[in-house]
């Protein structure tokens, strides 16, 4: 019995950790698109209702 719940314990772990690590791996490159279309906004490269659309975009991925 303990066996059984050590093993179920184990796998919860592991799939919680591949999920933090999933989670990480994709979580970074959206930040980094967002980082890139602020600053592109900033510098005045597209407008506020081209910067609006995109984000809005990008929260729905």
């Amino acid at each position: 019995m303990l066996v059984m719940i050590l093993w179920l314990l184990s796998l919860v772990i592991l799939v919680f950790g591949i999920l933090g690590i999933m989670g990480k791996l994709f979580g970074s490159h959206k930040s980094t698109t967002l980082k890139a279309l602020n600053d592109k906004y900033l510098k005045g490269e597209i407008t506020k209702e081209e910067y609006e659309q995109a984000k809005r975009v990008l929260e729905n991925l």
